[in-house]
């Protein structure tokens, strides 16, 4: 089996390996007690990193890539120095270099998932604002207009990852729920849907986030902020960062 040692080559690739030499140990104590834990089924889906503990004190991670089938990188993190975690690649280290899996590809995936992991809080057997039917979306321009707000989706969503205290997350039968809950230090939670046009809703309490939807709108113990054809609203919702 060919192994490959990962090293950064570029400046930003150099800082995103010194973030996983800080979130290393963190990220390894949420993996012990989360088992697996995909960025994608967990609703950050920028980001195809699959990170689970692995023999001691290692983490095991595999990537994918978007743009080609069937290319993945499969590899290890663990104390390889003193000084800083050695990346180690064993399986499809073939797959380097093809479209934009590079090192510093690699490199910059295991940091960004590991920063958002450590933030993590799992909730089993809970889900955040159950209801039986989503509300309605907006109005938009068809697929275009889909896939523009697709992508506010995920840059307010990565914004709002950067920005928290905590990422809470629901999960009901091994099956990650539709709302990631921020808790931001302003002290607020802010409930982001994943998977449909809607507005966050932004409450004082998490309790609140365990009332069915249609009862915390009419509580009016929430702050809510419809989408909107402009796509502003998320402008609104930094003003409780």
């Amino acid at each position: 089996m060919t192994k490959v040692l990962i090293n950064p080559s570029s400046a930003r690739a150099k800082i995103d390996m010194s973030l996983i030499r800080e979130n290393f140990h963190p990220t390894l104590d949420k993996l012990r007690q989360y088992g697996t834990v995909s960025m994608k089924d967990a609703g950050f889906d920028w980001n195809s990193t699959v990170l689970e503990k692995g023999k001691g004190s290692a983490i095991n991670f595999y990537l994918g890539n978007e743009y080609v089938e069937n290319a993945f990188i499969q590899g290890r993190v663990h104390n390889g120095t003193v000084i800083s975690p050695a990346i180690e690649v064993y399986g499809g280290s073939r797959n380097l270099g093809i479209s934009s899996m590079t090192q510093d590809y690699v490199i910059r995936s295991l940091s960004d998932a590991m920063k958002i992991i450590r933030k993590v809080k799992l909730m089993p057997g809970t889900v955040f604002l159950p209801s039986g039917n989503q509300l309605p979306p907006t109005e938009n321009s068809g697929d275009s207009g889909k896939e523009l707000d697709d992508k506010r989706r995920k840059n307010f969503l990565m914004e709002l990852t950067e920005g928290c205290e905590e990422l809470i997350l629901a999960r009901l039968d091994r099956r990650f729920e539709d709302y990631t809950v921020a808790k931001m230090k302003s002290g607020w939670y802010i409930a982001y849907n994943q998977d449909y046009a809607e507005g966050p809703f932004i409450v004082t309490d998490l309790e609140y986030l365990l009332l069915p939807k249609t009862e915390l709108i009419k509580t009016s113990s929430a702050i809510r902020f419809r989408r909107d054809a402009r796509g502003d609203w998320p402008d609104k919702v930094r003003r409780f960062f």
